[in-house]
C-alpha cells in the first residue's frame, strides 16, 4: 500500500474542512496517509477495513475514528463505502478538550445509532453559517459537542489527567507542529512566556529539554513509519522533520540501539 502525506491548509475565513466521500467500486482503498492536522472520520454505510497505526479495525456504519497529526491511516477493501470526512487545526477548539482527544488511546469508537445520529446532524450543521466571528464561534462549539461525543464512546482511564498548564498548552502545540521543527523561542513567545523561563520550566515539568522532547516526538513517528509503511528512508526522514537522513539516521540509532533499516528488517 502507497503511504503518502496530506498537508491541510486553514485560514482566517474557514478553521475546517468538511468533505463528504464515496467509494463505489469493490474492494477499492485509500492509501496509507497522514495530516498535518487533526481528522474525523465518520462512516455512514459500507463496509471494509480500516488501518490505524498498524491495527485493522472493521468497517461499518457508526464508525467514527479520530486522528491527530501523529497517527497515520488507510482503508482497504472498500464496497459502497460513503464517509464524512472533517480536518481541524489544534486552535480550532477550547484547548482543554482537545487534551482530553488527544491522550485517549482509542482512535476508533463505534457509536450506537442515537448518538450517531445526532453527529451526522451535527456535521450537516458546520459551515451552514456565513456571518463572519459568529460563524466560527458556531462551528467551534459543534466540533466541540462532535469530541464530546467521540469521548463518551471510549473507555474512560482514570489514571489521565485533564488539568491543562501553560506548558501543557505548549505541549500540545508541539505535538501538532513537531513536523514543522518550531524553535523553542517561537513556542515560548506563542504561549506568553519568556523563552529563558520556558526553557528551565518546561524541563522540570516534563523531564527533558525542549530540544530532546521534540526529538524524541520525531524519532517515535519515525519508528512507527518505519514498522506499518513501505516508505523509502529517506522520506521517512523528511516525513519526521529532519533535513538529511544522516542526522535522522545518527539520531534513530542513539534512541533506538540500532539503525532504522534494521528495525524495518
Amino acid at each position: 500500500m502507497k503511504t503518502r502525506m496530506i498537508a491541510s491548509q486553514f485560514n482566517s475565513e474557514s478553521q475546517f474542512t468538511k468533505k463528504y466521500k464515496r467509494h463505489k467500486s469493490a474492494l477499492s482503498e485509500i492509501s496509507m496517509h497522514w495530516h498535518n492536522c487533526f481528522e474525523f472520520d465518520i462512516i455512514q454505510q459500507g463496509t471494509g477495513v480500516m488501518i490505524c497505526n498498524g491495527k485493522e479495525f472493521p468497517v461499518n456504519r457508526g464508525m467514527v475514528c479520530f486522528m491527530s497529526p501523529m497517527d497515520f491511516h488507510g482503508y482497504q477493501q472498500c464496497d459502497q463505502m460513503d464517509l464524512i470526512n472533517i480536518q481541524f487545526s489544534e486552535g480550532d477548539i477550547s484547548a482543554h478538550l482537545l487534551n482530553q482527544f488527544v491522550m485517549q488511546r482509542s482512535r476508533v469508537v463505534y457509536v450506537d445509532e442515537a448518538k450517531f445520529a445526532s453527529m451526522e446532524s451535527l456535521c450537516q450543521l458546520l459551515g451552514s453559517l456565513h456571518d463572519g466571528k459568529q460563524t466560527r464561534d458556531y462551528d467551534k462549539k459543534l466540533l466541540e459537542c462532535m469530541i464530546i461525543t467521540f469521548l463518551s464512546c471510549c473507555k474512560q482511564d482514570a489514571s489521565l489527567n485533564y488539568s491543562l498548564s501553560g506548558i501543557q498548552r505548549a505541549v500540545m502545540y508541539i505535538h501538532a507542529h513537531f513536523k514543522e521543527d518550531p524553535s523553542m523561542q517561537e513556542v515560548a513567545r506563542l504561549h506568553a512566556y519568556d523563552p529563558s523561563y520556558f526553557s528551565r520550566l518546561f524541563k522540570k515539568s516534563v523531564g527533558v529539554s525542549y530540544t530532546a522532547y521534540i526529538r524524541n516526538l520525531k524519532l517515535d513517528y519515525g519508528m512507527k513509519l518505519i514498522r506499518f509503511t513501505d516508505l523509502p528512508m529517506v522520506e521517512v526522514a523528511s516525513a519526521c522533520g529532519y533535513k538529511t537522513q544522516t542526522h535522522f539516521n545518527r539520531d534513530f540509532k542513539a534512541r533506538f540501539q540500532a539503525p532504522p533499516s534494521a528495525h524495518r528488517k
